[in-house]
Order: C-alpha cells, then structure tokens, then sequence
C-alpha cells in the first residue's frame, strides 16, 4: 500500500510538473507569437510617424519656396509701383530734364535686380539693362516674373524683375533657411539639382547640404552604389520620375559617427526648380525600441514563471495590455512631439503658417454650413526692412517676437495669431461681428503703435498695416479670403502705412 501510495504521489507529481512544463512551453510559445506580432506592429506604427515627420517637413520647405516668392513679387511690385509715381511726379514737375535726372538721380537707390525700359515711339532712349536681351515686352512677358508698364507723357515705361533674377534670389534665400534649421533624430534637408532625368553619369548637382557642405557642387551619378551594394540615386530618380516623390531606403553613416546604418528618406521633385529636396532619419532607433520593449517583456515572463501557474490566463491577458499600453504610449508621446514641432513657429513659439491653414480650411468647412465667417487679419510690420538693415536681424527677431506679444496682449482667447511669413501675421477672430471691425482694428493697430519696443537697451517706434477681410457666399476656399486681406494689406501699405484697409475703404 505504502508502495503504490509512493507511486500514485510520483506520478501525481509528475502529471503536475509535466502540466507546469506543458503550460511553461506554452506561455513561452504564446509570448513568443505575441512578441512577434507586437514588434512587428510597433516598427511599422514608428516607420509611418517617421515617413509623415519626413514628408512635412520637406513639404514645409516646398511651402517656404512658394512663400518666399509671394513674398518676393509683393516687395518687387511695391517697389516699382512707388519708383513709378516718383517718375511721374519728376515728368511733371520738369519734362524737358526728366532723362537726364533719370539717368542721374531718380533710379537711385532701386533694387539691381529691377530692369528699367524706356522707349519714345518705339524707340529705347534709356535702359539700364547691361544685356538689353528684351526689345519688346508684350512679346517677351514669360522671361518676367513681375513687370509695371505705365505711359509717362511721350515715355513708354517698363520696370520689372527677370524670372531667372528671381529663381536666384529665392534659391539664396532657401539656402540660409535650410543651414539655419533644426529637426528632431539628427534630420536635415538637404537639395540637388537634376541636369538630366535619364540619370547616368553628372545626372544632377549637389546644390545644398548642410553637413556636407564641401560636397556642394559636385556631380552625381545613379551608378554611385551604397555598402550594401543598393543604387540609392538611381531609386530616388525612378520613383521621382513616376510619382513626384518617393520614399527610400538606403545606408549612410550616421550624423557626427563614422557608424554606418539603414537610413530612410523621402525626396520630393520641385519641377521649377529642377531641385530634388530630401530628408532622411536612421531607423536604428526603431531596432532599439523593439530590443528594448523585447527585453522588458522577457523579464515580466520570468517573473510570471516563477509565480502560481494557474494565473496563465490573467498572465497572458496583463502581458498583452502592457504591450498595447507600451506601445500606444509610444506612440501618442511621439506624434505629439511631432505634431508640436510641426505647427509651432521656431521664433515666436506661436502658431505658424501651417496651422493657420488647416485651421482655416476647418473655418470654411463651417462657414458653408453655417453662414457665419470668423474676421481674416493680414498684418505686416512697417519698414521692417529698415530695422534689420541698421539693427540687425537678431534685433529684427526679437521686434517680431514683440509685435507678437502686443497682439496677445489685446486679443480675445478665442483668437489666433499666425506667423503667416516673415514680418506677416494672420488673425482670425471667430464670432466677431462685422460692425465692431473698426473699434477692433483700431484696438489692435494702437497695441503695437503703444508697445515699448526696448530690444537690447534700443527703444523702437514700430507699426503694423492691416488688411481686414472674411469668407464671402462666391469664395471657392480660404484661400480667396485671404487673398482680398492681402491686397487690402497692401492698399493700406501704399496709403501711408499704420493703418488698416476694409471694403475698399482705408482708416487711420
């Protein structure tokens, strides 16, 4: 009896270490699978957060190009229009000397980049075009990009900036903003230049790097092969040729490390340019996440081992939450870190251009619905030129970020202010009324005019123009809104600055 008594506990005792053994070799089984699945899900979660980090913030570049030649063609056409009245205004005071004091002194101070046409019955008498490559600029409209042809007494007058006078000036400029930016994961924009889509040999040109600034000018090839052996040139131009952008993998050493790793880019196509722009991250951090997250489980299932078996279910169900918990945590810090950066303006840590837009677009949504149009601001600081040029843009820099803070100061909380470009920003104020327009803006342009502009022990009398528009029935988007506050803007900058314009009506 005690014999098989004996035997009954051993085999008792085996059936339940067998049990805990068959049950140890699921759990691991199960954790495994589960691992698989979960790591597999997080690199994919973290490589389309890094795709879309990649994708907008080329994109914002494109977004800087299409600002800055906004921006540019505004200044010119200002420019032109004020040297035009002063010509005018020369011609009536003495015709008979007007091109000798045209020549002398009245093209003084214009900007080089503004060609000067003068012609008496189809005659030029005066250009200080050094090539002359335009006779006639009915027929010749396409080498400008912004032009005024006004008619002086017997003097047809063209004034306007050459296209390829432009694409320089915005290529410069688009330049210093790529060396000046910062980006989360060691990132960078860099640009080349196609000289030939059927790629080969000197295909295209290393226009801006910010890392590699001793590679600009070189030509490259789409034979140049990576340590793996891909052709990662030639990748990029084929998906460029068939979709306008394309994102890649390829490997590269990593920012200030001669360690070499898998590196993910996207490039888009800038055809005006003929500029590839691309951004790239390593994608090594994602590798160590899963590592990481993999080993945490490890020791989570170690412990469980150790502990009663019969909690395998609640086990597996505790594991499966930390993973889901993990992971979306994960997810959600990251998206909005990112989302942050995205919308925030670097200088004045307000709101930037790109906010402003999805935010109108939301705005027009609910106005086709509604019928009830928030008040579109455009507001521009006055002869900001003329503070950076004797004050420097680091004082610059700080006068913007002051003109931001005037404008909190008197705003509502459920208005925004925008760094829509530059010295420019953009209100919206929802809910307010049409009739309160001019008590508002009269609000807003006395808050800058008042604010004590002391930047590094200088004091500055700084002023805004305002250009008031909203959302109208025949609008097709917000876009058609802001451009009428942009050309009221502009009517209140040409009639003597500090103030703002409405409804063709103009208020000091």
């Amino acid at each position: 009896m005690k014999r098989m008594r004996r035997k009954y506990q051993i085999v008792i005792l085996g059936g339940i270490l067998f049990l805990a053994l068959l049950i140890i070799f699921l759990l691991d089984y199960s954790y495994k699978k589960t691992s698989e699945v979960f790591t597999d899900q997080t690199e994919i979660t973290v490589y389309d957060i890094k795709k879309e980090y990649l994708k907008e913030s080329v994109l914002n570049v494109v977004g800087e190009i299409k600002v800055l030649e906004d921006e540019q063609k505004s200044s010119f056409l200002q420019s032109i229009y004020e040297r035009m009245t002063l010509l005018e205004n020369s011609y009536d005071r003495n015709a008979e000397t007007f091109l000798i004091e045209l020549d002398e002194s009245l093209l003084n101070g214009l900007n080089s980049k503004v060609s000067v046409y003068v012609e008496e019955e189809d005659e030029m008498v005066f250009t200080n075009d050094n090539n002359n490559d335009v006779v006639n600029i009915a027929d010749n409209e396409e080498a400008f990009s912004v032009y005024e042809d006004r008619k002086i007494g017997p003097y047809s007058i063209v004034m306007g900036v050459k296209t390829e006078d432009m694409v320089k000036k915005i290529k410069g400029s688009i330049r210093a903003i790529i060396y000046q930016a910062e980006y989360s994961q060691s990132a960078y924009i860099w640009v080349n230049e196609v000289l030939d889509y059927r790629g080969g040999e000197n295909y295209a040109l290393r226009r801006i790097h910010p890392y590699l600034a001793y590679t600009e000018g070189d030509y490259l090839s789409t034979y140049t092969k990576d340590l793996m052996g891909n052709t990662p040139y030639q990748t990029e131009l084929d998906g460029l040729m068939e979709n306008g952008e394309v994102f890649y993998t390829h490997y590269f050493e990593e920012l200030n490390s001669a360690n070499i790793s898998k590196k993910l880019s996207y490039a888009y196509l800038y055809e005006p340019f003929d500029w590839i722009i691309a951004m790239g991250v390593h994608t090594n951090e994602i590798d160590v996440y899963a590592d990481e997250t993999e080993k945490k489980s490890m020791n989570l299932l170690t412990s469980m081992k150790q502990g009663v078996l019969y909690f395998l279910l609640s086990s597996v169900i505790v594991l499966l939450a930390i993973f889901y918990i993990v992971e979306k945590r994960y997810y959600i810090n990251f998206r909005n870190r990112t989302r942050k950066e995205l919308y925030t303006d670097p200088l004045t840590k307000g709101w930037n251009r790109r906010a402003g837009q999805e935010d109108l677009e939301e705005w027009f949504e609910n106005y086709k619905g509604t019928g009830i149009s928030p008040i579109v601001y455009m507001i521009d600081i006055d002869n900001f030129k003329h503070v950076n040029d004797t004050y420097g843009h680091d004082i610059g820099d700080q006068v913007i970020c002051e003109t931001v803070k005037a404008l909190n100061h008197v705003i509502r909380n459920t208005d925004r202010v925008y760094r829509w470009g530059g010295e420019e920003f953009l209100l919206v104020c929802d809910g307010l009324h049409v009739d309160m327009i001019d008590t508002f803006t009269t609000v807003l342009l006395n808050a800058v005019r008042k604010h004590d502009f002391i930047v590094e022990a200088v004091k500055l009398k700084i002023t805004v123009s305002i250009g008031v528009s909203h959302f109208k029935a025949d609008d097709i988007t917000y876009h058609d809104a802001v451009k009428r506050a942009d050309i009221a803007l502009y009517k209140a900058k040409a009639e003597g600055r500090n103030q703002y314009h409405y409804d063709e009506q103009s208020h000091k």
